[in-house]
This record gives structure tokens, C-alpha cells and sequence, in this order.
């Protein structure tokens, strides 16, 4: 979304223990970590710019297939330029990610903006 000098919103308000400033592939790392080690739960991080990433583990599949991440925002945007931004966001957070072959759904959380949720591809031997 749209660069400007000051923090989001949602960045302000969030506890500092969940606003992330450092660099995106060393989030993914953190957040797998804390995933793997606290299974079942969402790991949350909020971003300068509003951008909520988070990431799920459900123990009881294997640790690649058992991911779950989810990025959104608070604030609607049902508009196609929105739309499309989101779109391109999501893009850029799963190339930094190195999570490009997920798979990915888009749609609305409960608050009204933008969700997408990535898996790992499911693999048939």
C-alpha cells in the first residue's frame, strides 16, 4: 500500500512486542520459529505501513505442509485499484517470503479489509 512517513495507524496501536521494523525474510524466520515452537497458535506482527503477517503451524501435519500464512489490513478497500494493490502487496510479501508456489486465497476478514492466506501446495507421492 501507499508509502508515507508516518506509521500506520494499526502500527501505533499495536503492543510493541508485535510491530516489526526489520527486514521481511527475517520476519518469515521469526514467525516460523514461534510457530513451530507454539503450535496451534497465530504469531501476529504489524508492519509501518499496516500490513498484518501472520503464521499458523497446526502440529499434526508436517512442519512445510502445516503452515498457514495470512496477510491483511484493517481498513476495506473494495475497490478494483484497492484490490490491486492488495494483490501486489501479497505478491511482494511471498517473493521476500520465498513462499511464491503457495497457494493463495483471497477475501475479507472479520473487521472488513483485505485477507489472503497462503498454504503450501499440497504434494501427492
Amino acid at each position: 500500500m501507499p508509502r508515507t512517513d508516518q506509521p500506520h495507524p494499526d502500527f501505533t496501536r499495536a503492543a510493541p512486542e508485535l510491530r516489526w521494523t526489520g527486514k521481511l525474510p527475517e520476519l518469515f524466520r521469526q514467525l516460523r520459529n514461534a510457530a513451530v515452537m507454539q503450535p496451534g497458535a497465530w504469531h501476529m506482527r504489524v508492519l509501518p505501513g499496516g500490513a498484518w503477517v501472520g503464521l499458523h503451524y497446526d502440529a499434526s501435519r508436517d512442519v512445510g505442509a502445516g503452515l498457514t500464512l495470512r496477510i491483511q489490513r484493517s481498513e476495506a478497500g473494495h475497490t478494483a485499484d484497492a484490490d490491486r494493490l492488495f494483490r501486489q502487496e501479497v505478491a511482494t510479501f511471498a517473493r521476500k517470503f520465498r513462499v511464491a508456489g503457495w497457494e493463495t486465497t483471497f477475501g475479507t476478514h472479520p473487521g472488513g479489509g483485505p485477507r489472503a492466506t497462503l498454504r503450501p501446495p499440497i504434494a501427492f507421492e
